[in-house]
């Protein structure tokens, strides 16, 4: 089975007579308007301004016929355009009656209609040629394209060739533009493109495979191209995207079965003796086998099993396909059959629709490089980035595709260009191999299922539990190994941090029994949130507290009282090294002309304001006593069980301090700065983020 997404549009622009420019008189978009007494000379001179030559639309018709493909088959008739005047003008292009206000108002409501009629007495009659609207979808809806779809009226009004309906009264009713045509597009037709987006391929001209191209390019880099374009068109589009990687899911298996068949055109020659009888037998067979049960028919035609095996093989490669999912599924097998038992299992989930990065990918923000996100006054909120990502798949891509590529590197220790673990290894050691399967989580975006195989692993359970009972420190072994790759506490201290009620200068804190609620979701009870719950209690004077307000006291004990901290000079060349990944980084996805030189010198004296602390305010000292006043709104906020609020209302997520650590860019930085800020950046980090 191929799962695939159903796209309807109209194949056929519509009758010869919208190909052809419009009339002048018929055009909404070209009306003159004389206000006020002219003389006879004037509107001569005016007219002069306006004269429609025979010479110059015989050239503009012959210009669409050689440069738009949908305009080869439009004939015309030379000897109707010789009877025309060499010059003139058009009758209803230059309006000299009385009644300026009337005619006026009525250009400016034409103007502010949509589709813009002139306003005409003819102006709904089907000879009109502004009248016929085009739909790049076939059921156009007119309140919310979210609401469901009543199959019976469709169906309807196709069988009655309702071609056009007039709007209702009532927005929330759905309407349906429903068009039919006895032209179907061919699946490998190559201007399918232009047929499907008119809107994104004006005149038919730049759709991939384009066969008047001077240098043949894909259809797959055609496609990343336009994706990466600073327009954003292609990439925020509600189907080109979902289309194309369709259409480039189904290309593969062609491709595939096409190289088969031509490989062994002797094991392709018995299928065409195969019956309907036989194809039945064959398909039950398969379904049987599919979930375990035995086979309904013993006798098969063989080459009903040579059919199916090789349609299998080409599906595998149609990305989606329950073909792919079985290929992969088997992948997996056999990398643990090789290797053993996996190591570990991660999961890894970026969350990329809450990083200033998709912002800038998406354009949600205008800066020039990301080094300039410093100086941004007002920073989108959660809704927007969230909107940003789900109307921009090609930027929440590319940012997650760099954090996986990023977590590969340096976490697992794999280099994917050469397909060999890194000599220094990774976070978890050194890898033997890995795989994993990306997967869409509820809201849409994306996380990662990954199997690791450690080297120096056991590759079974027995072979765990032989090494467990012959060496008494193999269990301290596994121990330290586990520690050391994972943490369930922050790098700070809690308990070393003052009470807030009695300010000891020797904290003692006493642990409590967990109430039922601190397992339960938060939820509201007669419209009230609920506070956090108790988890502890100061061992001087019996303040009870919560968890989180130890975290957050942790956090304000280590919070630096100067920001940014003073970082140690970075050499040149380490400046030109980071320069060179964020210039090639936007050379892929901005799409714009790419000058490396004045790239350089721009992001060179952003990256050095971004070095001396010149953040969000031309002065450092007023930018210090904002961060002094934020401190004092921290303390104030944190009392002892908090009320939960959503993160862009809780005090901490809007901290200047946090919001710069969110939105720094991948650098060098992480690792100048000093110890104890390290171990600050580390805990801020996780604990709002979870």
């Amino acid at each position: 089975m191929i799962r695939s997404h159903l796209i309807l549009f109209d194949a056929v622009p519509g009758p010869p007579a919208t190909l052809l420019p419009l009339k002048l008189n018929r055009d909404a978009m070209y009306r003159v308007v004389l206000a006020g007494p002219f003389t006879k000379d004037q509107l001569v001179k005016v007219k002069e301004y306006h004269l429609v030559r025979q010479a110059m639309i015989m050239d503009v018709l012959q210009f669409y016929k050689s440069n738009n493909r949908f305009y080869a088959d439009v004939s015309i008739d030379g000897d109707l355009i010789a009877s025309l005047l060499v010059e003139d003008v058009l009758d209803g292009i230059i309006d000299e009656a009385l009644g300026v206000d009337e005619k006026a108002s009525a250009v400016d409501i034409e103007q502010a209609t949509v589709n813009g009629f002139s306003g005409d007495p003819d102006e709904g009659s089907s000879e009109h040629e502004c009248a016929y609207v085009e739909r790049s979808v076939l059921f156009t809806q007119t309140a919310s394209d979210m609401a469901p779809v009543n199959e019976k009226e469709v169906l309807e009004s196709i069988k009655n060739k309702i071609h056009q309906r007039t709007p209702r009264t009532d927005p929330a009713v759905p309407e349906f533009n429903v068009h039919t045509s006895n032209k179907i597009s061919n699946y490998f037709e190559g201007g399918i493109d232009a047929r499907m987006f008119p809107h994104l391929f004006p005149f038919g001209r730049g759709y991939t495979k384009e066969r008047d191209r001077r240098v043949p390019v894909s259809k797959l880099q055609c496609c990343r191209l336009y994706c990466s374009l600073s327009s954003r068109r292609f990439a925020q589009d509600r189907y080109f995207v979902m289309v194309s990687f369709d259409r480039f899911g189904l290309d593969r298996g062609f491709i595939n079965s096409n190289f088969s068949t031509k490989v062994r055109p002797s094991m392709h020659t018995p299928v065409a003796k195969i019956s309907h009888d036989d194809m039945r037998k064959g398909l039950e067979n398969q379904d049987s086998r599919r979930f375990g049960r035995t086979p309904k028919n013993k006798f098969v035609n063989k080459a009903v099993g040579a059919l199916l095996r090789s349609v299998e093989c080409s599906s595998s490669f149609v990305w989606g396909s329950n073909a792919e999912r079985r290929m992969h599924r088997r992948e997996a097998f056999a990398t643990a059959d090789r290797f053993g038992q996996p190591s570990l299992f991660v999961t890894i989930t970026p969350n990329v629709d809450g990083t200033i990065t998709l912002a800038y990918l998406a354009g949600g923000i205008q800066v020039k490089s990301l080094f300039d996100v410093q100086y941004l006054k007002h920073m989108p909120d959660k809704a927007t980035m969230q909107q940003l990502a789900m109307n921009d798949n090609m930027a929440s891509a590319t940012l997650f595709d760099r954090s996986i590529e990023a977590f590969i590197k340096v976490v697992v220790g794999f280099d994917k260009s050469t397909g060999r673990p890194r000599k220094t290894g990774g976070l978890f050691g050194h890898v033997k191999a890995y795989f994993g399967m990306v997967e869409t989580q509820g809201r849409g975006t994306l996380h990662l299922h990954l199997l690791v195989w450690v080297h120096g692993a056991p590759r079974s359970t027995s072979e765990y539990e032989a090494r467990f009972q012959a060496d008494i420190n193999y269990e301290a072994m596994v121990l330290k190994y586990s520690e050391g790759i994972v943490s369930n506490s922050l790098p700070i201290d809690l308990l070393q941090t003052r009470c807030k009620t009695c300010e000891h200068a020797d904290p003692k804190y006493e642990a409590l029994d967990p109430p039922l609620t601190a397992f339960e979701k938060p939820r509201r009870s007669e419209g009230v949130l609920p506070k956090e719950p108790i988890m502890a209690k100061c061992g001087h004077c019996n303040t009870m507290v919560s968890s989180q307000h130890l975290v957050r006291q942790a956090l304000l004990h280590s919070r630096p009282k100067v920001w940014p901290v003073e970082l140690p000079k970075l050499s040149q060349s380490a400046i030109d090294k980071y320069l060179d990944e964020e210039a090639a980084f936007l050379k892929s996805t901005a799409g714009k002309k790419y000058d490396p030189e004045r790239a350089h010198d721009h992001m060179r004296s952003s990256f050095q304001a971004y070095l001396e602390g010149t953040v969000h305010m031309e002065s450092n000292v007023d930018y210090q006593e904002l961060l002094a006043g934020a401190r004092a709104n921290l303390e104030e906020s944190n009392t002892a069980s908090n009320t939960y609020v959503a993160p862009d209302k809780d005090p901490f997520c809007l901290d200047p301090i946090y919001r710069e650590l969110s939105s720094m860019p991948f650098g060098p930085n992480e690792t100048r700065l000093p110890d104890e800020t390290v171990l600050f950046v580390i805990a801020t980090l996780a604990s709002v983020l979870q």
